[in-house]
């Protein structure tokens, strides 16, 4: 069975979980790799109701990811996810489902059906909570509950869709702060992040709340890509402007 963390012991202890940051505010970023090649943008709405629902595309018209998910108040880490595309009408088009065990450690990915057979599984293994790097820190920032401790630790999973296997366990990741540093035109809190298992780097985070200000780590989270860099551009807030967020990556293109 896998142990609890610090933060949910300490949530168990006092008899409640710790709230969700979620004021539905948008968080607007741009992934790339770290010289800035391969640009692509992503939006993470922060939901009122503790989830969050992530939209990710390289230009208006193509192709466009979006991701929802759940989290775990007492164990802070993620629950569920559910993987999809972005549809004209601006609902999601869902064909993956991740769900984790919080009593057993186990993450189990299924394709096509959210009650199909699990296609892999992963056991985690460390008391830390867990992320998936390839959620580009939405996961970090429904999670982030006000100003960030000194350190802290977590174990990090990795969705890696041309790879075998689909699903990895990278290990713990310990970041230790440093010091401050404005990044993006923001004050910001600078974590300089080992890793056992993956080349990490640097990781910027807001004073007041823990959000992500910017990334800059070694390993690249998607395939195609030779590092990893996430710079906060943006925010919104409310869900109209998220709507009409979704509506313009489709106006005006061929049918």
């Amino acid at each position: 069975m896998r142990r609890l963390s610090a933060l949910a012991a300490l949530a168990l202890a006092t008899c409640a979980p710790p709230a969700f940051a979620q004021d539905g505010d948008i968080l607007h970023y741009l992934r790339s790799n770290i010289d800035g090649s391969s640009p692509e943008a992503i939006s993470v709405w922060l939901r009122e109701d503790g989830s969050v629902e992530v939209f990710k595309r390289v230009s208006p018209c193509t192709n466009a990811a979006l991701v929802t998910a759940e989290f775990d108040g007492v164990g802070a880490e993620p629950r569920r996810l559910v993987g999809g595309r972005l549809s004209r009408d601006g609902a999601q088009q869902p064909f993956a489902w991740l769900e984790h065990d919080a009593e057993t450690g186990e993450i189990a990915v299924r394709f096509g059906a959210p009650d199909a057979p699990p296609v892999e599984t992963l056991m985690l293994s460390s008391p830390a909570p867990w992320r998936l790097y390839d959620f580009d820190f939405a996961d970090w920032n429904a999670l982030a509950y006000g100003p960030p401790p000194a350190s802290f630790t977590v174990e990090m999973a990795l969705i890696w869709p041309d790879g075998e296997p689909v699903l990895r366990n990278l290990g713990e990741a310990e970041a230790v702060r440093v010091g401050e540093e404005p990044r993006a035109g923001r004050a910001a809190v600078r974590y300089r992040v080992s890793a056992n298992g993956f080349e990490a780097g640097d990781l910027w985070l807001d004073p007041a709340t823990g959000r992500v200000i910017e990334v800059a780590w070694a390993a690249p989270n998607h395939p195609g890509y030779e590092n990893y860099r996430l710079v906060l551009t943006g925010s919104d807030s409310g869900e109209a402007a998220w709507r009409a967020l979704l509506a313009s990556h489709w106006t005006g293109c061929p049918q």
